[in-house]
């Protein structure tokens, strides 16, 4: 707490408390009482108001305030003669101003004078600011500067520099009727970026009332004639200097002519942005520097729209020289028009010649709802419908934050974004990207949330853009709308510059992928499907889409598999049956034959095994819920016996669709040979060949006989164990073959 503050908050309250247009100031809470905050500051400035006659106060120091000020005090509010025995209220208001501003005035009160001490402080906040004219008499814009949150003094904990505070001091100096008293804090910001357009609009000899601080067509056609090349020379040209350095870009002085550092600084600048090397500070290295969308009627080779593109749209985007186009992967414009692209969309688009980058928006912007939760929600929508899509992975998809964010408010955007990276790491089959203003991006990508910014420069007036250069990781630029027209074809189209640093994707994965799963979630349940055979993977085991594994015991081989198409079948075995499993169960009779076929076996396959089949046969009916388990049995060109199970398993059901994935497991039993120096006895086969396959009833029967043959030859290798663990110990030993 700040004594000489509290004691300011006290007086105001005091003095103004129940007069209508101000509001009192709560000092029981510890985030008021003491401290500087813009709470306290609304409060001077209404009580300058009541002061000055202004019965509709208000938090802002306006038109009207400004008029009354002006009126009052015309030549300024000067310094008392130290003799003086006047008192006003408006000095008393100024003497907390400076304390707010951390400025001393009088030590210990309160006063209602303005005098040496107060003075002095005054004299040294002009200072501060650049200001020429050592005396202490207040102006109105002074007075404003006081009301406010602006700081004089090098802020370098906020990423403040000596550079750029020398020339906010520059031009408060040297162009005061134009932009005001602007902070002198050494941060690059809104302030200073409108300060640099309104000196660049008294270069081109506009007055400070026509100096609006805006890059509107005016200023825009002036521009020509402040070209800087190497012939040029003045003010405009430190001007461009500014500028450069304000963007991060220093040419080592502020020198009013053209040298070599100058040209580099201007040529790596336009690398940077994307523009024309000129190696010229020409109209479109001006627009950009002090605006966020540059030149708007500059060529682009990427775009993005809403509308769906057919062929000849597409077509039409590749003549108009587009080679990439971002498309939005779910939601509807005005909440009836769909906006989401479809796999014939898609093939259009690569048909035309053009990549896409993926982006995804949906629901109104607004500050409430980004949240880690509908970071959670939306990423999953995101994944989901890219997976549907066949989008490839690798793919950075652009989440859009179209709000205008200020910087005290990005916290919320880390927190929506953190939900979303939770969804995708579980796979780290696509990476999350940005889209919006400059510093959100920035800030987004700097605290590893995202890999690249799409960013949304046309939005000009958003406080993210305004004054902050662009992210170094930029992908898309967004600078300008219109309606493009070609032919038949016409709609709204958003101009993108390209870095050159996403190239969006071009093919896409022919099979439908399983939308509500990450790579991650597919893998965990397919172990969980082999874990009921006993191929208990270890989770670091790798475990791949479309590759088969196989493990030789010597006597016995098995080969299993997962995938997201069907395979087209070339096994040996024939087709024996196949049972339905739905939610989590099948009919009662299939468990009665398993029970039967496994009692009539002999002893001499179940021996020390302690293996039931139809326990084995209902653990993998529960993994896969829904789907089914054909059983393939019969004998290979080699003699082999061979086993085959192919199991389908919905993993989402919508309306009429169904999404499966697809598993795989070949048990092939090779004859005995007489030579085996193994303890391997030595089993007949006989039993399990002699089953009549066409007939239904028992053909149901082979399931339980496929487990029992499989764990009679496994038993040989550790009896009295468990089947599920002695089938398969991959864990410890198996040895993986590609094929």
């Amino acid at each position: 707490m700040d004594e000489m503050i509290y004691k300011t908050q006290v007086w105001l309250n005091e003095t103004y408390g129940g007069k209508t247009g101000y509001n009192s100031l709560n000092l029981d809470n510890e985030k008021i009482a003491g401290k500087t905050n813009w709470t306290t500051i609304y409060a001077l400035t209404r009580a300058l108001q009541i002061e000055l006659g202004i019965t509709s106060t208000a938090d802002n120091f306006g038109n009207t305030t400004i008029s009354k000020f002006k009126s009052r005090f015309p030549n300024g509010i000067s310094q008392q003669a130290e003799d003086s025995t006047e008192e006003d209220n408006i000095y008393a208001i100024i003497q907390g101003a400076l304390w707010c501003k951390g400025y001393s005035a009088v030590y210990g009160a309160i006063t209602k004078q303005f005098k040496s001490s107060v003075a002095s402080s005054i004299k040294k906040m002009k200072a501060d600011a650049g200001l020429s004219n050592a005396n202490a008499t207040i102006s109105v814009d002074l007075m404003k500067a006081l009301l406010s949150m602006d700081q004089f003094v090098l802020l370098s904990s906020y990423g403040g520099t000596s550079e750029i505070r020398t020339i906010q001091q520059t031009l408060n100096g040297n162009y005061a009727n134009y932009v005001g008293i602007i902070p002198c804090d050494g941060v690059y910001g809104r302030s200073l970026n409108k300060a640099l357009v309104k000196v660049l609009q008294a270069l081109e000899g506009l007055s400070p009332s026509q100096a609006n601080g805006n890059f509107g067509p005016t200023t825009t056609a002036k521009i020509t004639k402040l070209i800087v090349n190497s012939k040029s020379s003045g003010e405009y040209v430190k001007l461009m200097r500014y500028a450069l350095a304000c963007n991060g870009y220093s040419t080592g002085s502020f020198l009013n002519t053209w040298d070599s550092k100058l040209e580099n600084s201007i040529t790596e600048f336009q690398g940077m942005y994307a523009l024309p090397i000129t190696k010229i500070g020409d109209k479109n290295t001006w627009m950009s520097l002090l605006t966020s969308k540059g030149n708007p009627d500059r060529s682009s080779t990427a775009c993005d729209c809403s509308t769906i593109l057919n062929s000849n749209k597409a077509t039409a985007l590749y003549d108009a020289g587009y080679r990439y186009v971002g498309r939005y992967l779910t939601g509807t414009v005005g909440g009836t028009t769909s906006k989401a692209m479809t796999r014939d969309e898609i093939k259009s688009i690569f048909a035309a010649g053009l990549n896409i980058f993926p982006i995804f928006q949906e629901g109104t912007p607004s500050l409430d709802r980004y949240t880690k939760e509908e970071g959670l929600v939306e990423g999953k929508k995101a994944y989901k419908a890219a997976l549907a899509l066949g989008i490839p992975q690798g793919t950075i998809i652009y989440f859009a934050i179209d709000y205008d964010v200020t910087d005290a408010q990005v916290t919320y955007v880390k927190n929506y974004f953190k939900g979303i990276n939770q969804i995708f790491n579980q796979s780290n089959f696509y990476q999350v990207g940005i889209y919006g203003p400059r510093n959100v991006c920035s800030k987004v990508c700097t605290a590893n949330l995202a890999k690249s910014s799409f960013v949304s420069d046309m939005s000009t007036g958003f406080s993210g853009n305004l004054g902050y250069p662009i992210p170094d990781n930029w992908a898309f630029d967004q600078f300008d709308e219109y309606t493009f027209t070609s032919g038949n074809a016409s709609f709204g189209l958003d101009k993108d510059a390209f870095s050159g640093r996403d190239k969006g994707f071009s093919m896409i994965n022919e099979t439908t992928i399983l939308p509500d799963l990450s790579m991650y979630e597919r893998v965990l349940m397919a172990k969980r499907f082999f874990a009921n055979f006993g191929i208990n993977l270890l989770p670091n085991m790798d475990l791949l889409f479309n590759v088969s594994y196989t493990a030789d015991f010597g006597n016995m081989e098995i080969t299993y598999s997962f995938s997201e198409k069907k395979k087209d079948d070339s096994s040996d075995a024939n087709v024996s049956t196949t049972i339905d499993v739905i939610n989590g169960s099948v009919s009662e009779s299939v468990s009665n034959v398993m029970g039967a076929a496994y009692g009539g076996l002999g002893n001499e396959y179940t021996v020390d095994i302690g293996f039931d089949s139809v326990t084995t046969m209902m653990g993998l009916v529960s993994t896969i819920e829904n789907g089914s388990i054909a059983v393939r049995g019969g004998m290979d060109s080699t003699g082999c016996f061979v086993m085959k199970y192919e199991v389908e398993q919905i993993v989402r059901e919508d309306d009429d669709t169904k999404y499966y994935q697809y598993y795989e497991v070949e048990c092939k039993f090779k004859p005995y040979e007489k030579d085996d120096t193994s303890t391997q006895p030595e089993y007949s086969f006989e039993k399990a060949y002699d089953i009549n396959w066409g007939e239904v009833g028992v053909a149901i029967a082979a399931v339980a006989v496929v487990f029992v043959a499989v764990v009679a030859v496994v038993g040989s290798y550790g009896t009295a164990a468990p089947a599920a663990a002695a089938m398969l110990s991959v864990a410890a030993n198996l040895a993986y073959a590609y094929n």
